[in-house]
């Protein structure tokens, strides 16, 4: 008969097993917040890309400051694709310092607005038109 010896401790067959299945209820418990975590990540990544669109936008108002410009802008913004390849519309309104929407025939009238300060209000959408990102932003026309 074999007598055990100082040597022979261990671990046994059933208790790596069982080992291997407390690892698995732990992983199984913490992969929802890990999923949770990529959705998460994902929505803030259409919102910094939106968020980074607006600003070049109004940077480019900014930089050149013309009525025709201006109005070019606000009619016809350009879209941007996120991460995921998502096209997100952009919408846009040019306002005078009264509220009075300013269209291409006001700027191309017989008397153009003089130097003033407009409101050009941007917002970016998703399909469905669910909001990700808006600005209003003041913009010297000279």
């Amino acid at each position: 008969m074999m007598s055990k010896q100082a040597g022979d401790g261990g671990f046994g067959v059933i208790e790596v097993i069982i080992a291997m299945v407390l690892l698995a209820i732990i992983a199984a418990a913490l992969l929802p917040l890990l999923w949770h975590g990529v959705v998460l990540s994902s929505q803030q990544s259409t919102t910094a890309t939106a968020t980074r669109h607006l600003n070049a936008l109004v940077e480019q108002a900014r930089a050149n400051p013309t009525c025709d410009d201006l109005v070019d802008l606000a009619t016809s913004p350009p879209t941007v694709e996120d991460g995921k390849g998502i096209e997100l519309s952009v919408t846009a309104s040019l306002t005078n310092a009264g509220g009075a929407a300013i269209t291409q025939s006001i700027c191309d009238g017989a008397t153009p607005p003089e130097a003033e300060v407009l409101t050009l209000t941007l917002a970016v959408a998703k399909p469905g038109n669910s909001v990700v990102a808006a600005t209003t932003a003041l913009v010297y026309v000279p």
